[in-house]
């Protein structure tokens, strides 16, 4: 939860550590747009893996598995417990 915090923390020392050193200079809109870059590349990462219980294929008779995993049926007990925690 504090990731995000402590990249840009961490980007942060890297710009004022190259403001010191004249020869690594970085351009301040570089570094926002890279960390930019990589909290979005995180976000989408976190949000897939916590909508999988939710990305599901239906079947004939009506029922609907996971597709990551296809022996777990939506509204059966075990899904239902994943889902409730």
């Amino acid at each position: 939860l504090l990731a995000p915090l402590y990249g840009g923390l961490l980007f942060l020392a890297m710009y004022w550590v190259s403001k010191c050193c004249k020869k690594l200079a970085l351009d301040r809109d570089i570094v926002i747009g890279t960390y930019g870059s990589f909290f979005v590349a995180f976000f989408i990462s976190i949000s897939n893996l916590s909508l999988k219980l939710f990305q599901t294929y239906g079947h004939p008779n009506g029922e609907r598995s996971m597709i990551s995993e296809p022996a777990v049926i939506t509204s059966s007990e075990m899904w239902l417990s994943m889902v409730a925690g």
